[in-house]
């Protein structure tokens, strides 16, 4: 199937043949088509469609793809639904959305959590002192009130941003 097909496809209205296109996409082909992914990604309404991208997005570790990754985690519609798309965040260097993660790492959801701390725990900064000393606090309040099964996290994601301070 050639490229110009492979992209027709992408757009079809059947979710089932969409999922099943993006199962079978070669590595080579799927690097090719970022923005079409980028696009689908954002035009999408299935959660199964958004998963598999992300997972594509994560194996290709196109840094690229970062700003929409951020975007669609904090879209509204897709609360109960980023783990995936947070997961996929984890390959790259996500320094300048250290607050939005830190958000996401006092997240309700268990799995989201979990993923958040990932990404926070894999940035490399650099980030300014003020910056971390207020996350450092914010985590510190947190702390107080978090559900028992997050203390763990927090607590690391308090040791990882010490190191910057």
């Amino acid at each position: 199937m050639d490229k110009r097909e492979i992209i027709k496809r992408l757009y079809s209205e059947n979710d089932k043949e969409v999922i099943e296109l993006l199962d079978r996409l070669e590595p080579k082909t799927q690097k090719d088509i970022v923005p079409d992914l980028i696009n689908l990604l954002e035009l999408t309404k299935s959660y199964v469609i958004k998963d598999k991208i992300a997972l594509i997005f994560h194996d290709l570790k196109d840094q690229s793809v970062l700003p929409v990754l951020v975007k669609e985690i904090f879209n509204p519609n897709n609360k109960g639904h980023r783990g995936r798309l947070i997961f996929a965040c984890e390959v790259f260097d996500c320094s300048q959305y250290l607050d939005d993660f830190l958000k996401l790492s006092i997240d309700d959801n268990y799995e989201v959590v979990m993923t958040a701390a990932l990404v926070i725990e894999n940035m490399k900064g650099p980030f300014e002192k003020n910056e971390i000393l207020k996350n450092i606090e914010y985590l510190e309040e947190f702390k107080e009130t978090a559900k028992k099964e997050f203390i763990g996290e927090v607590e690391g994601v308090l040791e990882y941003l010490k190191q910057f301070v």
